[in-house]
């Protein structure tokens, strides 16, 4: 049995025993809980002396690389071990498990191609001379290491949001969500950096929002490769907005001097959102919109569809209404 699970059944019949003793008055019952009691802890101390097997987490320190060498996949910070041996040797370890950590040198390992593997294995005479002569190790999980080794080797990457965003009624992005920094650089073999074009967040879920937020936002791992941060700081610039519309004309674009335009209707209806913060800034004359003399004299249809020549830049679901008039062109 698990020296682990032994432990865990003895403190919860003490924690019982403890209970009942409060609630039950009964001598006899005291008496009894009494001898029970002791029965189990000489069971326990019994058991401590046979032999038995657990599970240790080993903890690993790793050595410090040349600085023109780096390892760009993420290495685990420990190793786990089955262990057989006496249950009060197996106690002992489990609570002072730390001193069984273990330090590697990775250059020891290092190969020509960049990619190597470390045998755990080879790990096991180190982990017997921090343990009792009794002991076996039954097995070592995971297998084996594997370290990928570059030199200064690295690209820089935008990073691209990958992101889930709800917006709550009445509200919107003002902006683009603001990425810093918008590149990483990233550091792997060559045969990695030359398949890749962009590096990716991890899924940000913000199912309701009403108010701008600023968060740290991981990047994906990637295997083999190493980023000069493991995160990026995203922005989102979230207001309230409203909608606005304006009675624009339609005027003629790139007509000879002698011509003009005459549309029906003369005028649209331009609609839009615009946030609270710059609704007092927003004019009619920011907008700007017409038909091509071009466009008009080449086609054959009787309505013309209407170009945005300009609008403000933070104006959002911009529509006319209708986009398309009927045109003539008129002499001077």
């Amino acid at each position: 049995m698990n020296l682990k699970v032994k432990w865990t059944q003895v403190r919860k019949f003490f924690r019982k025993t403890y209970y009942l003793l409060f609630l039950n008055k009964n001598k006899e019952f005291y008496v009894f809980l009494l001898f029970l009691g002791l029965s189990v802890l000489f069971w326990f101390l019994q058991s401590t002396q046979a032999t038995s097997q657990t599970e240790l987490s080993i903890p690993l320190q790793y050595g410090k690389l040349p600085e023109n060498v780096i390892i760009t996949n993420e290495l685990p910070g420990s190793i786990r071990v089955t262990v057989r041996d006496k249950g009060s040797h197996l106690y002992n370890y489990y609570t002072r498990r730390r001193k069984l950590g273990l330090e590697l040198d990775l250059m020891r390992w290092r190969v020509e191609e960049g990619i190597s593997r470390i045998p755990l294995e080879q790990l096991k005479p180190a982990i017997f001379a921090k343990l009792k002569p009794s002991a076996q190790i039954l097995r070592i999980s995971p297998d084996s290491l594997i370290l990928y080794f570059v030199e200064k080797e690295q690209k820089d990457l935008p990073v691209k949001l990958n992101a889930q965003i709800g917006l709550s009624r009445q509200y919107m992005l003002v902006e683009e969500p603001y990425i810093q920094p918008a590149f990483v650089r990233a550091y792997a073999p060559t045969s990695i950096l030359d398949t890749l074009r962009l590096v990716e967040t991890e899924l940000l879920d913000l199912p309701v929002l009403k108010d701008s937020i600023s968060l740290d936002v991981k990047l994906k791992i990637i295997e083999g490769v190493h980023f000069s941060q493991a995160s990026v700081r995203v922005h989102l610039p979230v207001e309230e907005f409203t909608e606005v519309r304006y009675e624009i004309p339609v005027k003629g674009l790139d007509f000879p001097e002698n011509l003009l335009l005459r549309s029906f209707p003369s005028k649209v209806t331009v609609a839009f959102l615009v946030s609270k913060s710059n609704y007092q800034s927003v004019k009619a004359e920011d907008f700007h919109l017409g038909i091509s003399y071009l466009d008009l004299i080449e086609s054959n249809e009787d309505l013309q569809s209407i170009k945005l020549i300009k609008t403000p830049d933070y104006v959002r679901k911009l529509s006319l209404h209708p986009d398309k008039v009927e045109c003539l062109i008129e002499k001077k």
